[in-house]
Formats: structure tokens, sequence, C-alpha cells
């Protein structure tokens, strides 16, 4: 094999531990030795290379993992045999805590039983105890009958104090459509369930009557427990800058803690003072979790199906474009075709990357290096029969959909053609759209209910919420196999 194959492997191995959170395992070396046709001497070789470089972890017996970089460099690693310094124990208590801090299991709620983590962790029953003692020792959890509970008891039993957060949305209207028909509807409401049983209540505001609030609660000394900012993107920056140049320093001796709900636009600078939850960050996510989805099923090409009607959504438009560029970044020559069904009367004349700006661009030529973007243009296909452009490629054997309604027609299509699924073709949606739960379509998406307890706790505060590097509110998305990829 080339010795530039086994370079492009290094580069590879390297962009995923710069993009992935510490204590990641990557893929297993038969995986990787399958994905780049390389010899598994090959492939142990240049890990075991950049394990002495400091760059991973190798555990025998249980797999490849990026580096903690959280840890001191004195004590983040021993190089020789590739093990922690940590014990086994140690190094089981700070990935429970980082799940904590990431939502996973939460306050007030016992953790796994010791048999599920020692099969889960591959580790010793004594190991799954002392970690859990260690736990105990740092104040994360308590020992509650037979259970570890995460939290302290005597916070647990305290009487819940009874106090306000303001949710702003900035322009006219009701809050009904952001509880109820919004995209992220599901995660506002276990926000406010997990508010409320905390003893938080939600008011509702225009952003516009902030200013009278701020000079009223200043006035009397008496400020609410938590802001919320709904849907914020790039031209409500100029008001938040003018609300921490002035009030940033009442806000944080009053303990006032900061919310903000944000679009695709960069609003890294508000992280100083605010917990953030970026759309872009779940957008990432599911594109991350899709990829990787595509890997472990050893795939090399598939087809995402949209309606035209989408690319009137900037959003949505960046989205797919992260879609193809993290599984061309995790899977080297992966073959990624969009098929648009256009709208009536249409001139096909779109220009798919245009369409983004050069800003954007700019954006996921930074985030995806070495990524073609022309090349993405290239695969882009008008057909108003979506079904029929897509047999064409007879060597996609997954269909994506973006929309759960253009799924369910595409399996009764292929029902009609005498194609099984999932045994000749499987097939993804992004919705989890319950009119469509009959089909069994499987689905790629945000823990919306994850979601709503993080932004919750990051206004209460008792949990201290995992953060991405660039201090965003960390998510979480889901591959969740049905009917319909289930092999």
């Amino acid at each position: 094999m080339p010795h530039s194959r086994a370079r492009e492997f290094r580069q590879w191995v390297l962009s995923e531990i710069e993009k992935l959170p510490p204590n990641t395992c990557l893929p297993p070396d038969r995986e990787m030795v399958a994905q780049w046709g390389l010899s598994p001497i090959t492939i142990q070789r240049t890990l075991a290379k950049l394990r002495d470089e400091g760059k991973l972890v190798r555990i025998p017996g249980k797999g490849t993992f990026t580096p903690d970089t959280t840890r001191p460099s004195d004590r983040s690693m021993e190089a020789k045999e590739g093990v922690l310094r940590d014990s086994a124990a140690e190094h089981l208590t700070k990935s429970l805590i980082r799940l904590i801090a990431e939502g996973v299991y939460r306050k007030g709620k016992p953790l796994p039983p010791v048999k599920f983590l020692r099969n889960h962790f591959k580790v010793s029953s004594e190991t799954v105890t002392l970690a859990y003692q260690s736990m105990e020792n740092l104040g994360y959890v308590e020992k509650i009958g037979k259970n570890y509970w995460v939290g302290r008891i005597d916070r647990l039993l305290a009487e819940r104090p009874r106090r306000e957060v303001f949710f702003f949305r900035f322009g006219p209207g009701d809050f009904s459509s952001i509880f109820n028909s919004d995209p992220i509807a599901l995660a506002f409401q276990k926000m406010e369930r997990e508010l409320y049983h905390s003893g938080y209540f939600l008011h509702p505001e225009n952003a516009a009557n902030l200013e009278g609030l701020l000079k009223k609660w200043e006035a009397n000394q008496q400020y609410p427990a938590g802001l919320v900012f709904y849907a914020v993107d790039g031209t409500q920056l100029p008001f938040f800058r003018s609300l921490f140049t002035r009030f940033a320093v009442a806000l944080k001796k009053h303990r006032v803690r900061v919310l903000v709900h944000g679009q695709n636009n960069d609003l890294s600078e508000l992280t100083e003072y605010a917990s953030v939850f970026s759309r872009g960050n779940v957008e990432t996510d599911m594109a991350r979790v899709l990829a990787h989805h595509l890997l472990d099923q050893g795939c090399h090409e598939a087809i995402l199906c949209v309606h035209e009607s989408e690319f009137g959504e900037r959003y949505r438009a960046n989205f797919f474009l992260k879609i193809a560029l993290s599984i061309q970044s995790i899977i080297p020559g992966f073959k990624f075709r969009l098929i648009i069904r256009p709208l009536p009367n249409s001139t096909h004349s779109l220009e798919f990357l245009h369409s983004i700006g050069p800003e954007y661009r700019r954006y996921l030529e930074s985030k995806y290096p070495g990524a073609d973007l022309n090349a993405l243009e290239e695969a882009i296909e008008f057909d108003p029969d979506v079904f029929e452009a897509c047999r064409r490629h007879r060597k996609a054997k997954l269909w994506i959909f973006a929309r759960d309604k253009m799924a369910a027609e595409g399996l009764q299509w292929l029902e009609s053609q005498g194609i099984a699924v999932p045994k000749s073709i499987s097939v993804i949606g992004f919705e989890n759209d319950p009119r469509y739960y009959h089909f069994g379509i499987s689905t790629c998406g945000p823990d919306w209910d994850l979601i709503g307890y993080v932004m919750a706790h990051s206004i209460i505060g008792d949990v201290a919420m995992a953060r991405t590097k660039k201090g965003f509110l960390k998510v979480r998305c889901n591959m969740l196999d049905k009917l319909t990829t289930l092999h």
C-alpha cells in the first residue's frame, strides 16, 4: 500500500482527535482496516506512533481513545504500553462525572446498577464500586439504600426555592408556537417541567420590556433567578453587548443566570456571560452521529432526498452541507448525493453553494479542512421523480430523507416496486414524526428531553453542565434504529 495512503489515515485520525470530545472511543482496528484498505500492521503502527507522541490513548482490550486534554500534561497519560496513569476506577470516575455534566445521568436519579456499568465499560464490579465511592467523596452522588443517587440527600430533600425565570422573545407574537410547533418545542417543554419541579416558574415577556424590568429589579434589589432568550441571531448581538456592558456586574452579584437559545450565527462572544444553546451545535452533532452510523454499517454511498422548498430556510441548507462534509471527513472517499424534488415551474437554477454566502462557506472550509465543496454541487440532481432517481444509483443502499412524509412515500414506492426494506434499501429520516410511526422509519435526531434538562439546570446552577470548546452547552443526538435500518 503506498505510503500516501498511510499518511492520509494518520491525518484522518488527527482530525478526529481535534473534533471529538476527550475520552471518545475511536472505531475498532478491524473496522479501520476494512475502511481504509490498509493492513492491520500499518493501522497498528500508525496508532502506536500517535500513542507514543501523546496524541491518543491505546488501552489493551478496551480500544483507542482521544486524550483527556483537561488533565495536567504531566499526568495526562503514559506512553509506555499505552495505559493511563490513573487506575481503572479513577478513569471510570472521570467518565461518569462527564456523563453527569452532559445530563446523561441526571440529578435526583439513581446511577445504573454495578452490573450494568461492569458490562458496559468492561471492568470489574470492584472497579465500579470504587468509582461510585470516589464520586460520593467528591460530592457528586450519595448512597441511599442500595443505590447511588446523583446529588446530595440534603439538597435533594431541601425545600425548593420559589423564584421566577423570565423567558424573552424578540418581536411580536405569543409563546404558543414556541412550546407547540417550534422544531425544538419538546426541549422547551422539558425545560419548563424541570424548572417547575425544582421550584422555578417561567414568566413570558417581550424582550422590548427588559430595560424597564432591569430598572425595577435594580431599584428593589430583587432579581429573578434567570433570564432565557429565545431565537437569538446575529442581529441581536448589539442588544446583548449593551445588556452585559451595563448590567453584567448586577447580574453576577444577584446570581442571575442567563440562557441564550441561538440560531446558526456565531454567538460565541456571549458565552462569557451566558449559557448558549446553539442550533448549529445540534446540527453538527446530528451530522457526526449519522456519519458514525454509516461508518459502523460499512456504508460507502448514500443519497439525501429533499424538496426544493427546504432551501428557502437557510438553516436547512446549512444543515445539509454539514451532513455531507461530516460524512466525507469521517469516511474518506464516501459518495454523498443530493436529489432534490423541484418546486412547480422551477427553473432548476439553484446554485447551492452560492445560496449559503461566502462567510458561511469560509466557515465550512475551516471546520472541514480539505473538503471539496465544488464536488458536492456536482453531486446534486433535480428530479420530480425522486425515487426513480435514487434507484439509478444502485450502489447507494441507504436513502436519507429530510422529511418523514417523503420517507413514508419512499417506503410505499419501494413496496410497489418489490424492493425489500431494509434487506435491499435502508431508510433514515430526520424528524421522528409521530404521524409516520407506523412505518417504523429509523431516525437520526436530537435528544430533546436531555437538551431540555441541560437548559433547565444551566439556569438552576446545581449541576456544572458540560460545554463545547467554544463554550456552548453540549448537546447529544441519537441514531434510533427502527424497522427500516435493522439488518
